[in-house]
């Protein structure tokens, strides 16, 4: 109200929902998260949506993503940009978040579900991160350096499909591209 910026909520039962979504409880929350900002932009005319992701939330995602096993494209981690969805604070620390707000005397409000280890981002962001930092204690800058390679990685790949979209047999098709060929091809 103090900057007179409208705000909307929305409260779902994800427990009821995520039996039959099939999905994990975190995968069910993000979807359903964003198919509401869908609808806020198509109800409200809205045509950007920024989100609060930071530098360990792109770490913890590039870790999510190895751990499950991923591709190029998965350890470029979250994007800056994607439709109308932009995160402004991929390169700026939490510490350095909470720090401004104080500074500003900024209230703020943290999900209570982010204590939980319950969630494999959690036990991430609580556990696995921490041990690394043991290691290194520069390892969400490493983890976001890594990231911001493989974007580009993935990047010049994509890139390099078109040239070679008329060898239908793969023949000749370098690796790389054969394999995110058959990635695509098994998406669709």
């Amino acid at each position: 109200e103090g900057y007179e910026i409208p705000f909307y909520t929305k409260k779902e039962d994800l427990p009821a929902l995520q039996p039959e979504s099939g999905l994990s409880m975190e995968e069910l929350a993000r979807q359903r998260r964003y198919a509401w900002f869908e609808e806020l932009g198509k109800t409200h005319g809205i045509h950007r949506f920024a989100t609060a992701h930071h530098k360990s939330d792109q770490a913890e995602t590039l870790l999510f993503h190895a751990i499950r096993g991923t591709t190029v494209a998965g350890l470029a981690g979250i994007p800056a940009q994607r439709d109308s969805f932009i995160r402004p604070f991929l390169d700026v620390s939490k510490n350095e978040i909470l720090e401004y707000a104080k500074a500003q005397r900024l209230s703020f409000v943290e999900d209570s579900t982010n204590g939980s280890q319950e969630y494999t981002r959690n036990y991430i962001r609580h556990t696995v991160l921490p041990a690394m930092e043991r290691l290194n204690p520069s390892v969400t800058e490493a983890l976001c350096r890594l990231s911001g390679y493989a974007r580009e990685d993935d990047s010049f790949l994509e890139s390099m499909l078109p040239s070679f979209a008329e060898r239908q047999d793969g023949t000749y098709l370098p690796l790389p591209l054969l394999r995110r060929t058959v990635i695509r091809n098994h998406r669709n």
